[in-house]
């Protein structure tokens, strides 16, 4: 297995700040044209106002992030739009993150048109209110998310360690070891809400496992690679959910 890898910064800083906020743009455009794909398509139509909701607090949490990390801490930014993972297992696990991903969200907006929740309430749409409850639910998800990139600077989209990598034990790491996957697990549980789909869950659930073998395969790698990693598991007994696993 790969040791830590070494990310010298560079010495150009404001040429690292344009290089990384021109990265960034690339998550922007697939926002705006993966998830209407994927939302509006299978619905067969554009007035779906859950769907509209979901891509406008989506692509407006992902610009903040960028604006408050590349003013604040480009580096954190930079580390988070790296997309390859160097290793075989975590390959296979995020083509099944990305499959069961695009798979729910058509199912949801097939649901929207063929109206399989409506059957479960009596030809009436799931209540407004709950796709909107489910919105501010998303809404502190993100806000968890940037709060988990303060506490932990060296939070990557990929598992990697870096040199001097300290271990990261404050903020949400007090309380759980993979507060960043938690967030995501409650955000992408609400997803069906938002979209006015009860009966499509059972599908979005399916993340939940693919994520915990994801963080196991992780914590495997750091426990070998990070220093003082096996100390902060046993201070910090709960990866997920804090009395629960």
């Amino acid at each position: 297995m790969p040791g830590p890898i070494s990310m010298p910064m560079p010495q150009k800083k404001n040429g690292k700040k344009a290089s990384v906020a021109v990265r960034a743009v690339r998550p922007l455009v697939v926002t705006l044209v993966f998830l209407p794909a994927m939302l509006f398509i299978p619905a067969g139509t554009v007035h779906f106002w859950q769907g509209w909701a979901l891509i406008a607090v989506t692509f407006s949490a992902q610009v903040f992030t960028i604006v408050y990390f590349l003013r604040r801490d480009p580096q954190v930014l930079a580390r988070r739009l790296i997309r390859e993972e160097p290793r075989g297992a975590q390959k296979l696990v995020i083509f099944f993150l990305k499959v069961f991903f695009t798979v729910s969200l058509i199912l949801a907006a097939r649901d929207f048109k063929h109206g399989w929740t409506r059957e479960q309430f009596g030809d009436g749409a799931l209540p407004w209110w709950i796709s909107v409850a489910a919105l501010v639910v998303i809404v502190r998800a993100d806000i968890w998310f940037i709060a988990v990139l303060i506490a932990n600077r060296f939070a990557a989209s990929v598992i990697q360690v870096e040199s001097g990598q300290p271990i990261a034990a404050s903020g949400p790491y007090r309380f759980m070891r993979h507060p960043i996957y938690t967030g995501g697990i409650v955000r992408w549980l609400a997803t069906p809400l938002v979209l006015g789909s009860i009966v499509t869950v059972p599908a979005f659930c399916l993340i939940i496992p693919v994520l915990a073998a994801r963080l196991l395969l992780e914590e495997q790698f750091l426990k070998r690679e990070l220093p003082g990693y096996v100390e902060y598991c046993q201070k910090t007994r709960w990866r997920l959910v804090p009395w629960i696993w």
